[in-house]
């Protein structure tokens, strides 16, 4: 157990008040998983290792990837969640010397979904914003973009992507991803609003189903009618895609592929 240094987890949840969630500086890791194990572990800790040394905070074995992975199973199991489950991992310091560490979580289906129905694309060119490089850590607080639109928009089912301070669109919580021909484009890591490990899978996951992969792209508004399909991903949804925009229909194949291929792949990183 995270224990000495490092304080346990005695709760399921962290309720949505919680002041750690609303002010200060804390790292915070999404992920899925089933049977007590989280999808492609390895990449998060690695992720983690990333974030600790960006903020200079020095490594301890307590928070070894063995003892996160025996907490994250522990807690799973002890709430009855025994297949899908959707774990969020947040650290954050207290003082110099001491970090604390949560661990929340709640069932979820047990692999990645794809929506049955497609949503409508919408381009809100009103709110400018301006590319982040610091994006690539997992700190919300850093995320001032992503801040910034959820306040901008109700949720609804559909996809809505905004225009950066260059005239390109991307989406504020999740990939984007366009498909022409037998082509993928999406935008370069500068352009995204919120980093995810799933970029990386799902780009080398098509590449493995014969497709190109252009992974540094800038989308322009007028490009998306020329585009066979759209789709987006994100840990907690899975798979979006886009059935239309103005007058524009597209198609599913792609998205539909590819979530079937990443379940298999989900599966392997659990079970190997």
């Amino acid at each position: 157990m995270l224990n000495g240094k490092f304080l346990s987890y005695d709760a399921l949840f962290i309720g949505a008040n919680s002041e750690i969630l609303n002010t200060g500086i804390f790292i915070k890791l999404e992920m899925r998983g089933c049977s007590g194990k989280m999808f492609f572990f390895d990449k998060y800790y690695n992720l983690l290792l990333k974030t600790f040394d960006f903020l200079y905070i020095p490594y301890s074995l307590e928070l070894s990837k063995e003892i996160i992975e025996s907490d994250i199973f522990s807690l799973l199991q002890k709430n009855r969640i025994y297949q899908g489950a959707e774990v969020q991992l947040i650290i954050y310091p207290e003082k110099e010397d001491k970090l604390n560490v949560l661990i929340t979580g709640k069932a979820s289906q047990s692999g990645f979904q794809i929506n049955t129905k497609g949503v409508e694309l919408i381009v809100d060119s009103d709110i400018k914003i301006v590319n982040q490089h610091l994006n690539q850590y997992p700190i919300p607080a850093l995320h001032s973009n992503t801040n910034m639109f959820k306040k901008s928009h109700e949720l609804t089912n559909d996809l809505t992507l905004y225009v950066n301070d260059l005239g390109d669109i991307n989406t504020y919580d999740s990939e984007i991803f366009f498909v022409n021909d037998k082509t993928i484009l999406t935008p370069s890591l500068n352009h995204v609003s919120k980093f995810s490990i799933y970029r990386d899978i799902i780009i080398n996951l098509a590449l493995k189903s014969g497709f190109r992969v252009f992974d540094d792209c800038s989308i322009k508004p007028n490009d998306l009618l020329e585009m066979d399909e759209i789709f987006s991903f994100k840990v907690d949804t899975g798979f979006t895609w886009v059935s239309a925009y103005k007058e524009r229909r597209y198609f599913n194949k792609t998205s539909a592929l590819l979530n079937e291929r990443l379940n298999v792949f989900a599966t392997k990183s659990i079970t190997s």
